[in-house]
């Protein structure tokens, strides 16, 4: 009988504490995925752009079609991966050129996030939503910014 008491007591014991932990620490488990997240938008930048460089390197110039245009976004990064620059196309969509190399964000609580996982105050004034204004020069240096629509 004792051993039973014990038993259920403990039981008790270590519910309390996974509830505790998932109650206290939930913050942590969220944001340690959101530092995840931007670590893969991170890498996946870094070796598209790798690849663009050294396409570049060894051909005098960025992939192009069969009619000489610049190729662009899949296009462009199929011909990486295709010529070897590339294991594999990053996950997501990606916009790619000559001069710009981006994920478009899917909303501002996703611009917010990435912006607060890489250290900027997304309190400060000027920002909307923790998520700047592209091309203005000031937040230039911001992972995540927002095309202002047309009224």
């Amino acid at each position: 009988m004792f051993q039973l008491i014990v038993a259920v007591i403990s039981i008790a014991l270590v519910a309390v504490m996974i509830i505790a932990a998932m109650w206290f620490g939930g913050d942590v488990f969220a944001e340690s995925k959101q530092r995840s997240m931007y670590a893969e938008h991170v890498n996946a930048a870094a070796q598209i752009d790798g690849a663009l460089q050294l396409y570049y390197q060894e051909n005098g110039a960025f992939p192009r079609d069969a009619s000489g245009n610049a190729l662009q976004d899949g296009a462009l990064v199929q011909a990486l991966v295709s010529g070897k620059y590339l294991n594999s196309p990053p996950n997501g969509e990606w916009r790619v050129s000559a001069d710009q190399l981006y994920k478009p964000v899917a909303d501002v609580n996703q611009c917010a996030i990435l912006n607060k996982v890489a250290g900027f105050d997304i309190n400060t004034p000027g920002v909307t939503d923790g998520c700047p204004p592209c091309g203005n020069d000031t937040y230039k240096q911001w992972p995540g910014c927002m095309v202002p629509t047309a009224p």
